[in-house]
């Protein structure tokens, strides 16, 4: 599980959580977020959970697409809770989103249920989000 988060505490906390659940975790560097998208395109991480604001770097949709054409199953984890901008995020290739207001087990099963090939979010979830953006 690779984590894009621009928050220190928040990636340590993340880290340490899926770590206890037998997690491969890799947090990459954050220079850019081209050096961002080159590092998980080499590591080929199953899942990544990408945060929207990261800050100096950028917006995290930017990795969405890419990263999802390459194999990984980006999960957006994200204060945003803007219909259209998590709707766009799946429908650039995201296998679902979780509110940054979500409790620890909620992420933890997002996490497996990406990393197992299911549905993160209910179907009915992710036609109404999708349609907010269209």
């Amino acid at each position: 599980v690779a984590l894009v988060e621009d928050h220190a505490l928040l990636s340590a906390a993340l880290s340490a959580a899926l770590t206890a659940e037998d997690f491969r975790v890799a947090i990459p560097a954050h220079t850019s977020l081209d050096a961002v998208l080159g590092e998980l395109l080499r590591q080929g991480p199953l899942v990544a959970l990408l945060d929207l604001d990261l800050g100096p770097l950028g917006n995290g949709v930017d990795l969405v697409a890419p990263l999802a054409a390459a194999g990984c199953r980006p999960v957006i984890v994200s204060g945003s809770s803007d219909d259209w901008e998590i709707g766009r995020c799946l429908e650039l290739g995201a296998a679902g989103w979780v509110a940054k207001t979500a409790g620890i087990d909620e992420l933890l099963a997002a996490v497996q249920a990406a990393a197992e090939g299911r549905p993160v979010i209910a179907e009915q979830t992710r036609t109404r989000l999708q349609e907010a953006w269209r």
